[in-house]
Protein backbone atom coordinates (compact mmCIF):
# COMPACT_ATOMS: atom_id res chain seq x y z
CA UNK A 1 0.00 0.00 0.00
CA UNK A 2 2.79 1.76 -0.89
CA UNK A 3 1.60 5.77 -1.30
CA UNK A 4 -1.15 6.30 1.32
CA UNK A 5 -0.87 8.34 4.24
CA UNK A 6 -3.94 8.02 6.17
CA UNK A 7 -6.11 5.48 7.28
CA UNK A 8 -9.36 5.31 8.96
CA UNK A 9 -9.48 2.58 11.62
CA UNK A 10 -13.05 1.49 12.32
CA UNK A 11 -14.21 2.48 15.88
CA UNK A 12 -10.58 4.03 16.61
CA UNK A 13 -10.62 6.80 14.53
CA UNK A 14 -8.09 8.42 12.08
CA UNK A 15 -3.88 8.07 11.41
CA UNK A 16 -1.51 9.68 9.44
CA UNK A 17 1.85 9.75 8.82
CA UNK A 18 4.25 11.97 6.70
CA UNK A 19 7.92 13.45 5.99
CA UNK A 20 7.69 15.85 8.93
CA UNK A 21 5.16 16.96 11.24
CA UNK A 22 3.86 19.41 9.29
CA UNK A 23 2.85 17.37 6.33
CA UNK A 24 1.11 14.99 9.08
CA UNK A 25 -0.39 17.75 10.62
CA UNK A 26 -2.24 19.33 7.18
CA UNK A 27 -3.52 15.41 6.60
CA UNK A 28 -4.94 14.56 9.70
CA UNK A 29 -6.27 18.42 9.57
CA UNK A 30 -8.44 17.87 6.43
CA UNK A 31 -8.82 13.95 6.76
CA UNK A 32 -10.96 14.84 9.95
CA UNK A 33 -12.61 17.83 7.98
CA UNK A 34 -13.46 15.56 5.11
CA UNK A 35 -15.11 13.63 8.03
CA UNK A 36 -17.00 15.74 9.76
CA UNK A 37 -18.69 17.17 6.00
CA UNK A 38 -19.49 13.95 5.65
CA UNK A 39 -21.51 13.11 8.78
CA UNK A 40 -23.26 16.44 7.97
CA UNK A 41 -23.97 15.37 4.96
CA UNK A 42 -25.77 12.50 5.98
CA UNK A 43 -27.72 13.54 8.95
CA UNK A 44 -29.32 15.63 6.36
CA UNK A 45 -31.29 12.94 5.41
CA UNK A 46 -31.64 14.01 1.62
CA UNK A 47 -29.70 11.81 -0.98
CA UNK A 48 -25.81 12.61 -1.38
CA UNK A 49 -24.88 13.98 -4.77
CA UNK A 50 -21.32 12.78 -5.36
CA UNK A 51 -19.20 14.75 -7.89
CA UNK A 52 -18.35 12.75 -11.14
CA UNK A 53 -15.41 11.17 -11.13
CA UNK A 54 -13.06 13.75 -13.34
CA UNK A 55 -14.22 15.67 -11.03
CA UNK A 56 -12.79 13.46 -8.00
CA UNK A 57 -9.77 12.68 -10.02
CA UNK A 58 -8.58 16.52 -10.38
CA UNK A 59 -9.63 17.21 -6.80
CA UNK A 60 -7.09 14.09 -5.69
CA UNK A 61 -4.59 15.27 -8.10
CA UNK A 62 -4.54 18.81 -6.15
CA UNK A 63 -3.55 17.29 -2.85
CA UNK A 64 -0.89 15.65 -4.18
CA UNK A 65 1.76 18.50 -4.16
CA UNK A 66 4.69 18.52 -2.66
CA UNK A 67 5.30 19.73 0.93
CA UNK A 68 8.14 21.89 -0.22
CA UNK A 69 5.83 23.96 -2.81
CA UNK A 70 2.69 24.27 -0.48
CA UNK A 71 2.64 27.75 0.90
CA UNK A 72 -1.02 27.18 2.51
CA UNK A 73 0.43 23.83 4.28
CA UNK A 74 3.42 25.97 5.56
CA UNK A 75 0.85 28.94 6.65
CA UNK A 76 -1.82 25.95 8.16
CA UNK A 77 1.27 24.90 10.49
CA UNK A 78 2.71 28.05 11.47
CA UNK A 79 -1.02 29.11 12.66
CA UNK A 80 -1.43 25.96 14.51
CA UNK A 81 2.01 26.61 16.26
CA UNK A 82 1.24 30.09 17.09
CA UNK A 83 -2.49 28.84 18.85
CA UNK A 84 -0.62 26.78 20.88
CA UNK A 85 2.22 28.97 22.00
CA UNK A 86 -0.73 31.63 22.97
CA UNK A 87 -2.17 28.94 25.54
CA UNK A 88 0.80 27.57 26.35
CA UNK A 89 3.15 29.42 28.19
CA UNK A 90 6.08 26.88 28.54
CA UNK A 91 5.55 25.56 24.67
CA UNK A 92 8.92 26.24 22.61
Amino acid sequence: MEGYKAMILRNHGLIVGGHDVAEAFHEIYYLERACQAQVQALTGGQKIRVPPPHVCELTAMQFQQPVEGSASRALAWGAALRLVGAREEDFQ
